[in-house]
């Protein structure tokens, strides 16, 4: 049984908004249909009543990669061009992960087929082993691969 997704408002209006700005990005396209149907499966709820350990903007999200056992943490991003140790919501993984929640097995569209991730946690707060480097005004991920 699948667990239904969650987004807020705001969240979704910012995501149209980028959608809006890529339309004719060929980079960017094939991520619109699959976020499309991610959006309108997604039901809506107010900032206030998502659950802490759901993934939306700007989350710090723990993927645990099933197949390799790798953990990885990125912040989920409404950008079409993410820093590193982001993820934007235009690509697979980004629409995988938006609205979920922890615990949640997901399979992620890849070259080499579906790959199975699971959310292992969500977060607002910048996790500890992430820091700002020296004039960057995003977070520089440390021992990431």
């Amino acid at each position: 049984m699948t667990r239904p997704v969650y987004v807020t408002a705001s969240d979704r209006m910012a995501i149209s908004v980028l959608v809006l700005d890529r339309l004719n990005d060929p980079r960017t396209v094939p991520a619109f249909s699959e976020l499309t149907v991610h959006l309108n499966a997604a039901t809506v709820v107010p900032p206030a009543d998502l659950p802490a350990s759901v993934a939306r903007l700007n989350s710090f999200i723990r993927v645990e990669w099933r197949h390799s056992g790798d953990v990885q943490v990125v912040q989920l991003v409404a950008s079409a061009e993410p820093a590193v140790g982001q993820i934007s919501v235009l690509t697979p993984l980004g629409v995988a992960l938006l609205g979920r929640s922890v615990g949640d097995m997901i399979a992620v569209s890849t070259l080499d087929g579906p790959c199975p991730i699971r959310i292992a946690g969500v977060g607002q707060a910048r996790p500890a082993h992430m820091h700002t480097a020296p004039g960057r005004a995003r977070p520089t991920p440390v021992g990431m691969a």
